[in-house]
């Protein structure tokens, strides 16, 4: 990673990043500064080594070079002689993973090390300062109390038991630090090799709670980055500088918020008895939506409103915002790659869990999906309810427009599947960000009788499924109160077509049921089954997307089916 290519690369990103912050001062403290290179070191690995290794260890080298050692290392020792201290330090951090290969070989950190300082050392109007254990604790105090200390960046190598510290020193020095200058937090990062790019946040998590500390006071980078990716090494760099203002960033929002809620209040007083039971009860009843999620409804949006007002206005926030974006913006940094934790709060903007709607009784509505029997090839079988959501709305009188459903099938696709104009992939749809692709498929559809797939509104779990001496749960809405009375006179007469329980023998019932029993969708991959006064469904609503994208895919569904077709190329390639 030595080579000009990269590493010009990151001191160019690294100079925009710390030159816009105003950072002039970048301390690394780590066990392998503890046994700095000599003239000594180097003159001995000279014995052994040809003319070109110097050259690659020793790029500046401007002496003559010969084949005989003791030649080659009197003309050395002579160019070594008249270089400044700064350039004898740049130099041998540089050349160490050459003169040290035993020592590489053992240690990675060694070459980590070699990195760090090539890719920091050289920068305009920087100071990299690499400090052993020791010499951090002769200096500490003094850096800390430096009136510039805000424009240092410190980093610690977690791991410094070959100088003599301890395995968790990184994270023990960084606690020490953020809790004795807790009005001022300098800027902080633990560099260790116990962590990659995959358990970053988990090791994080874990060193913060080991000091006790918040996570946002400091960051953890791992070392295998300086060699396997430097441009996601700068970006943690920028992550480390910029993490004390998104914490103030953070704490200047949630004041925001907390201030608006109260003007949310009072927006709610200034909302008659008339117009709230107008809103959150006629309203709600005529469109077979819960009450709560009118009430909250009109609550988010006086809340929103002086949120949005206050952000606004406040010329604090404007500032930090602004100071932000001139550090997060530089181009040099490249794009980056959404984490764990991003991926899954989009999820969650697109798709509602399926604790909070089948805990809540919530009717079926477009968007549900449900998951059936698992296919031949083991993979889930996913069906979603396509079926506009106005004819689906169940009025205060227990009716719907709709007496059967449109279930759209959901498939694992390609990347080269995912462009074809049968399908739409279905963005974030697993809360883990997985690789995997899964699309609507608008060719392979069913049609399934609504009140089947009702019965996952009367399970905590969204099990369909309807025993016949069941009594409706709490929470349903008024409409439900005739709607189970329907869909227990529609089971109950399915159950006496399909009774076998008049079969003694268990495997000539079953064998009939497995023949015989009526699927319940039109494709025919959902079959009942019937046991003890209960019809048993193979079906489970399992998340519902937001109502935004579930139109999207109505609207799509309704372009493909409505697509002109074309007459067939008589000159094409047959």
């Amino acid at each position: 990673m030595s080579n000009d290519g990269p590493t010009k690369e990151a001191k160019k990103a690294l100079c925009a990043l710390l030159q816009r912050l105003n950072i002039n001062k970048v301390v690394c403290v780590d066990d392998e500064h503890a046994s700095p290179l000599t003239l000594d070191d180097i003159l001995s690995w000279l014995e052994t080594s040809s003319p070109e290794e110097l050259i690659s260890a020793f790029p500046e080298f401007k002496g003559p070079v010969s084949q005989d050692p003791d030649i080659l290392k009197e003309s050395f020792r002579k160019w070594w002689k008249g270089l400044e201290l700064k350039q004898k330090d740049e130099f041998s951090n540089q050349a160490r993973p050459f003169v040290q290969e035993e020592a590489k070989a053992e240690s990675p950190d060694v070459d980590y090390m070699s990195i760090l300082s090539e890719v920091f050392q050289g920068i305009d109007d920087i100071t990299f300062s690499p400090l052993n254990l020791q010499e951090w604790h002769r200096q500490s105090e003094g850096l800390l109390a430096a009136p510039d200390c805000s424009q240092i960046l410190f980093l610690f190598d977690q791991d410094m038991s070959k100088g003599g510290g301890r395995s968790n020193e990184g994270s023990a020095i960084v606690g020490s630090v953020l809790k004795k200058n807790s009005d001022s937090i300098p800027l902080c990062g633990i560099l260790t090799h116990t962590a990659n790019s995959d358990t970053q946040n988990q090791k994080w998590e874990e060193l913060a709670d080991e000091a006790g500390i918040a996570q946002d006071d400091f960051l953890v980078i791992p070392k295998s980055l300086l060699t396997d990716d430097l441009n996601e090494f700068n970006r943690q760099i920028k992550s480390a500088i910029l993490a004390p203002s998104f914490r103030e960033l953070k704490e200047m929002s949630a004041g925001i918020l907390s201030e608006s809620l109260e003007k949310a209040k009072e927006g709610l007083n200034t909302v008659t008895v008339l117009d709230f039971d107008h809103m959150i009860m006629r309203v709600a009843h005529g469109e077979g939506v819960w009450e709560g999620q009118m009430l909250f409804r009109l609550y988010t949006h006086f809340h929103r409103m002086e949120a949005d007002k206050r952000a606004r206005e406040n010329i604090e926030l404007a500032e930090l915002i602004k100071r932000i974006r001139k550090v997060s913006n530089i181009p040099e940094m490249g794009k980056a790659e959404a984490s764990k934790v991003i991926k899954e709060i989009r999820h969650g903007e697109l798709y509602e869990d399926e604790k909070n709607i089948n805990s809540a009784h919530m009717d079926i509505t477009t968007g549900d999906v449900f998951e059936g029997p698992k296919a031949s090839d083991g993979k889930r079988r996913l069906m979603m309810i396509a079926t506009q959501a106005c004819d689906l709305a169940m009025r205060f009188d227990g009716t719907r427009k709709a007496d059967y459903v449109l279930l759209l099938h959901l498939s694992h696709v390609s990347n080269s599947e995912a462009n074809k104009p049968r399908f739409m992939v279905l963005p974030y749809f697993s809360k883990d960000g997985a690789k995997e692709k899964i699309a609507v498929d608008f060719i392979s559809t069913s049609m399934a009788p609504c009140w089947v797939l009702e019965t996952c509104v009367l399970d905590q779990e969204g099990k369909c499924g309807f025993r016949l001496n069941a009594e409706p749960p709490d929470g349903l809405l008024p409409g439900w109160t005739k709607r189970f009375i329907d869909i227990r006179k529609k089971a109950k007469s399915l159950f006496e077509q399909w009774d076998v329980s008049c079969i003694a023998d268990d495997e000539v019932r079953k064998d009939i049921l497995t023949r015989m029993a009526p699927r319940v969708t039109s494709c025919g991959s959902v079959q009942a089954s019937f046991a003890d006064n209960e019809i048993h469904l193979p079906l489970r609503r399992v998340m519902r997307l937001r109502s935004a994208m579930a139109v999207e895919v109505v609207r799509q569904y309704a372009a493909f089916i409505s697509r002109t077709p074309q007459e067939a190329d008589l000159a094409r390639k047959a």
